[in-house]
């Protein structure tokens, strides 16, 4: 017998899970994530859903979204074999009762199991411990017995040789076992802490999800596909550098990367990955300024305040690299291809497009991914603070001649095949320079010594007191080729007007620094030939009133 067409219909439309009414088809979709663009601070899901739809009204219904969907975030569109009007969006908040017990009960069981185990393996090393004791105890009672032997003529080697084997026999076998003890007690607390973290985050987890309805008008029967775009908190991404300098090639190579962390409840598997450098979180206008409001109180100034007051304390490196705007292969095999991003420009923002599928799952570790790899020329120079370190560290001053910009992060610095450290990088926009420090090289001889320190006092009408430091700085350079380097220290800084500082007999001169940029800071630029030797010499005079010497000089 022939099958009416309508009937077919119905049987098609069940097949793809729908229930239909005499009004309404209601639509169960089966959807899949396919695209995600990650934010510093959320991400974007696409889910897409294919649907046979009826003339008429029809409902397709996307369930199980995770609790972290902003619903003001979503938004329906599609695509069909016939003309459809999208007529409405229903959003529905739906409270579980009793998630993942049976996971949760099961994760459980694991772990003490595991825990059970652990305290097994802790009295079998126990019970080795005794064992390489006594062994041990047997080894000095036979060295003793062996001594008065020897002593009384009475010696017995053969004796000797079968208790020495026992011995060396009994200590090896005793520290294999406690070594493959150990081992079987680290991987097993790796697991539990596995566990441990799983069972964590399940029992955090939402007891929330929601369910998303989108209600259409199809003009006749066809096939239609759904693609429901929603915003999850609960993601970001967050960038990482490797910088290989190359100081023969005068280049640097940066390896452009993004630590993936999400933790939205749903997995992201298989899908086309973008991550963004706009900023949604910052709103679509400027905050609102109030009232600034100051007062004086009188400080509490004890001994300590005053010393710090008068003396600041020396420039550390970090502070150094801070104030410059700087941040902290192999032989002759074939390098590997790295697959890279598609940098696409979005107004001021710049979104990169992966080019291959990614998955990350919903589990807040970090997803690792390539942008871009980028080999730039860099101007290599050296900066010495002898007051601190007298080392001189190497600096790569690079330019950004990307179409991109790199955003502040975590940087791995080598140079070359040694990995020197990890530093950050500074927000750097297109066109920019920055410095990379490449630590110290001992090829730059560096000494600075307090030649001569001298304390007058004047008990005339100005009853004042004078201190007078010299300083000289020896640099000496030890390398093959000519080298660039920036020397910096300071002299005090008074914060009181009946204390005067003065520099005096400065050779050579030093640069003009402004001000502004630290009071005190004094700055030698030095170009030396290889073997070449220099000398800096410089004085302070501190005067001050008698009997009152600075804290701090």
């Amino acid at each position: 017998m022939k099958v009416p067409a309508i009937v077919f219909a119905v049987i098609a439309l069940a097949a793809l899970g729908s229930t239909a009414t005499a009004d309404v088809n209601t639509i169960d979709a089966k959807s899949m994530i396919t695209e995600v663009t990650v934010y510093e601070d959320r991400a974007q899901v696409t889910r897409a859903a294919k649907a046979g739809l009826q003339a008429g009204e029809n409902e397709v219904v996307f369930k199980h979204l995770p609790a972290s969907v902003m619903e003001d975030s979503i938004r329906a569109s599609g695509s069909g074999t016939m003309p459809v009007k999208i007529t409405g969006l229903e959003i529905e908040r739906v409270f579980l009762r009793d998630t993942a017990e049976e996971k949760v009960r099961g994760l459980k069981e694991r772990i003490q199991k595991l825990s059970d185990r652990d305290t097994e393996l802790s009295y079998n090393l126990a019970a080795l411990k005794e064992q390489r004791e006594f062994v041990t105890s047997i080894r000095m009672g036979t060295t003793d017995r062996i001594s008065k032997e020897l002593l009384a003529a009475k010696p017995q080697p053969e004796e000797w040789d079968k208790v020495s084997a026992f011995i060396r026999r009994g200590m090896d076998e005793n520290a294999g076992e406690r070594l493959e003890v150990e081992g079987t007690r680290r991987e097993n607390k790796k697991e539990i802490d596995v566990l441990k973290r799983e069972l964590a985050q399940l029992s955090a987890g939402a007891k929330e999800e929601k369910t998303v309805t989108v209600s259409l008008d199809a003009g006749q029967d066809g096939a239609f596909s759904v693609d429901l775009s929603y915003t999850c908190s609960g993601a970001r991404w967050v960038p990482i550098y490797d910088a290989r300098a190359d100081q023969k090639g005068k280049d640097v190579e940066i390896t452009y990367k993004g630590a993936v962390i999400q933790a939205t409840g749903e997995d992201w598997s298989d899908v086309a990955l973008s991550l963004s450098t706009a900023r949604p979180s910052a709103g679509g206008r400027p905050g609102k300024l109030h009232p600034w409001y100051i007062s004086l109180y009188p400080p509490h100034r004890d001994k300590m305040e005053m010393a710090r007051a008068a003396a600041p304390p020396p420039m550390l490196m970090e502070e150094m690299v801070e104030q410059e705007g700087g941040d902290y292969g192999y032989g002759d095999m074939m390098d590997a291809d790295v697959m890279t991003a598609t940098a696409e420009k979005r107004g001021q923002a710049v979104l990169f497009k992966i080019a291959k599928r990614e998955s990350v799952p919903s589990d807040g570790s970090p997803h690792i991914t390539t942008i871009a790899v980028e080999k730039l020329k860099a101007d290599f120079s050296y900066t010495a603070v002898p007051r601190l370190n007298e080392l001189a560290f190497l600096k790569a001053r690079v330019t950004n001649n990307t179409s991109y910009p790199f955003l502040a992060g975590k940087i791995n610095v080598f140079l070359g095949p040694d990995f020197i450290g990890p530093s950050a990088m500074k927000n750097v926009a297109t066109g920019e320079e920055f410095d990379l420090y490449l630590g110290p090289d001992e090829g730059i001889k560096i000494e600075r010594i307090l030649a001569e320190r001298k304390t007058d006092k004047t008990f005339g009408i100005r009853k004042k007191g004078r201190t007078n430091l010299r300083y000289t700085i020896k640099i000496e350079n030890l390398l093959e080729g000519p080298a660039k380097i920036t020397v910096k220290d300071q002299i005090p800084v008074s914060r009181s007007p009946e204390i005067a500082v003065s520099l005096t007999d400065v050779k050579p001169d030093t640069v003009e620094k402004p001000e502004k940029e630290m009071p005190g800071l004094l700055e030698w630029e030095l170009d030396l030939d290889p073997k070449e030797k220099e000398t800096i010499d410089f004085s302070v005079s501190v005067e001050y009133p008698l009997g009152q010497e600075p804290v701090g000089l």
